[in-house]
């Protein structure tokens, strides 16, 4: 059973949130994990593909879009639940709304939330689903000048 985690901003900015998942993605490649950035949809993943070539200076995160039936050879995958069924994580950073499928394949689940009001409501709703299925989640509340 996956260990979950929610990092949850203060701030109601999805491109704060966005740029949380940049530095948890990177701190995992670091930490030599693969990673699958998990996204509402396409737009929002060419956002953060995007993103991560430029969220930090000295940065580099080798990454690429998933594509459906193709396991993608990055260390970072950025996808859909549609584009990325085949992708090979270990670690999944949820960005979307939705709770994610197939939970038992990954040894760390994240969630990026920020304080937008829609975006908190779904993410309490998706903790306790994580409750609900024998999931212990941790909540780590981000001020600003965040650090993870």
């Amino acid at each position: 059973m996956p260990r979950v985690d929610f990092y949850i901003l203060e701030e109601a900015d999805a491109g704060a949130r966005r740029r949380l998942a940049c530095r948890l993605a990177e701190k995992a490649f670091a930490q030599s994990h693969r990673v699958l950035m998990l996204t509402a949809d396409e737009e929002e993943a060419r956002q953060l593909d995007d993103l991560l070539w430029t969220f930090r200076d000295r940065s580099f995160v080798p990454h690429e879009l998933t594509a459906p039936g193709r396991a993608g050879a990055a260390p970072v995958l950025i996808g859909t639940a549609e584009s990325a069924s085949g992708a090979i994580a270990d670690i999944l950073i949820n960005v979307s709304d939705r709770m994610p499928e197939d939970l038992a394949r990954f040894s760390r689940v994240v969630e990026a939330v920020d304080g937008e009001p829609g975006r908190l409501k779904a993410g309490r709703e998706r903790y306790r689903s994580y409750r609900d299925l024998g999931f212990a989640p941790e909540s780590h509340k981000l001020g600003s000048g965040h650090e993870v």
